[in-house]
């Protein structure tokens, strides 16, 4: 867990200040803001996982089918 932790902030910063950049612009719908959150978890939820099974990927090669 230590290992991810310093990756997936530093991709927080990356990721959450733009998406609520879009959000809390005026040119956004009102109707929309929820959904594009809503998109946006979904995607940061990847972006987790991704981070998380970094070491994972390089381990999991190489074995038998």
């Amino acid at each position: 867990v230590s290992s991810t932790s310093v990756p997936a902030l530093q991709s927080s910063w990356r990721f959450w200040p733009l998406v609520h950049c879009v959000s809390f612009n005026d040119a956004m719908p009102k109707n929309f803001k929820l959904l594009f959150i809503d998109l946006a978890e979904v995607v940061w939820v990847c972006v987790l996982s991704r981070v998380a099974n970094k070491d994972g990927e390089t381990q999991g090669q190489g074995g038998s089918h």
